[in-house]
């Protein structure tokens, strides 16, 4: 593939592949489960659309190769192909393969909790952004195992523990909050974790689920999008630009 310069393949598995190696390409289907592919990656603008090719003839193919060849710039397909398949790509399919578990934390984690939460750039994207005091934290973390309103999961991967997800359940919505340990930031681990524990939370509650996230904080709103959460509507939340994501069950 890397020899090439273009590509015609069908709306499957091998287009995933000719846009991480970066090229033009005409793309269409053969089968049904190629359409939702095929739209996607159209509406993205990252294939030369050529439709249903079970009903091309060699005209139709020598017609639709004609008019690609006649463009003098490619760098829009190039540049959107590099926006779905970055240079990330290959850790997060390897992320993939790491197991992820949750269990529910303990009185035990209370240090680990607290670590986690006093981390500098867990405090700067918090709506409290001064530092904790252990034993404060210690006495209000306490107090929370025994609220049957709150849920704190820890997350595990590869049995080791990584990072935090916790629902407070309101009258109407439940809240949700995220951390992750520092040796596991930059896996793309977030949207995984997220996924996963909604799954958890929903097999015992109805409401929906709503993240307050601060407006500057770009990482973490592409995370809970990928995780399937909408975008809601903006606020201000303590003086900050924020914005609500919800997910539904």
């Amino acid at each position: 593939m890397q020899k090439c310069h273009f590509a015609i393949v069908p709306a499957s598995t091998i287009l995933y592949e000719i846009c991480c190696v970066k090229m033009p390409v005409l793309s269409g289907y053969f089968v049904a489960n190629q359409k939702n592919i095929y739209q996607a990656f159209k509406e993205e603008h990252v294939i030369h659309p050529g439709g249903d090719f079970s009903e091309y003839t060699v005209n139709d193919f020598s017609t639709a190769i004609k008019a690609i060849l006649k463009l003098s710039n490619y760098d829009l397909f190039i540049e959107n192909q590099t926006k779905l398949f970055d240079s990330k790509i290959k850790q997060r399919f390897l992320n993939l393969l790491l197991p992820v578990d949750f269990r529910e934390a303990t009185i035990h984690d209370s240090k680990l909790i607290f670590d986690w939460s006093n981390d500098d750039l867990v405090r700067q994207n918090s709506y409290n952004s001064e530092p904790l005091i252990f034993e404060n934290h210690n006495t209000w973390f306490v107090e929370q195992l025994k609220d049957n309103k709150q849920l704190f999961l820890i997350a595990l991967v590869d049995n080791s523990e990584a990072g935090l997800v916790r629902f407070t359940l309101k009258e109407e919505h439940a809240v949700v909050g995220i951390s992750i340990s520092k040796e596991f930031r930059g896996k793309q681990l977030a949207s995984r974790f997220l996924i996963a524990s909604a799954k958890i939370y929903f097999k015992t509650n109805a409401l929906p689920i709503f993240a307050y996230i601060k407006k500057a904080n770009i990482a973490s709103i592409k995370s809970f999008e990928n995780a399937g959460y909408k975008f809601l509507k903006a606020t201000t939340l303590k003086g900050h630009e924020s914005v609500i994501y919800q997910l539904e069950k």
